[in-house]
Parts: structure tokens; sequence; C-alpha cells
């Protein structure tokens, strides 16, 4: 019980600092992209979180495989994104598949 007080105090200092900045993104988004990068290998993909930033640089992949699970990635964050805003603004959202 003492590890869940300490945890709830930890995110709410965390949440006080976000509300502190101006574009709490910058703070998120490594983090998004490694959960990114990191869920993403147990569906299998085997890319780095160099090559996708080198992609997103600009760089130019001749990989076809790898571009393709690029644009997964980047798919994958669109749908965190959304999933984030949805929660945000307290709206429901129910799909079924």
């Amino acid at each position: 019980m003492i590890l869940l007080g300490e945890t709830n105090t930890e995110i709410g200092r965390y949440d006080g600092l976000l509300e502190g900045i101006s574009n709490p993104e910058i703070l998120l988004s490594p983090l998004v992209r490694k959960e990114t990068e990191v869920s993403s290998k147990i569906e299998g993909t085997q890319l780095t979180m160099s090559e996708v930033l080198e992609y997103e640089s600009g760089e130019n992949i001749t990989d076809n495989r790898k571009t393709e699970e690029i644009n997964i990635l980047q798919n994958y964050r669109k749908t965190l994104r959304w999933a984030e805003d949805e929660l945000r603004n307290d709206r429901k959202f129910l799909y079924r598949f």
C-alpha cells in the first residue's frame, strides 16, 4: 500500500510538471516513441529507434520492409494520440472488431 501511495504522489508531481509546460508533447514524444518501438517488437517489427529518427529527419530509406514498418509505427503513434485526445475530452469510444 505504501508503494501505491508513493506512485500516486509521483504521478501527481509529473502531472503538475506537464501543466506548467506550454507544450508537454516535448517531454512525452520520446516516451511515446520508445513505447511504440517496444510494443511493435512484440508484433515482430525489427526497427530500431535510430532508424525511425533517421526517417523522420528526412533520410531516404530504400529498404521497402523498413519503410513499411516505419509506416506501421507512425500509425500506432497516431492511434495513441487519437485515443489520448478522446480520453482527455471525455469522449467515449467503442469499436467492434
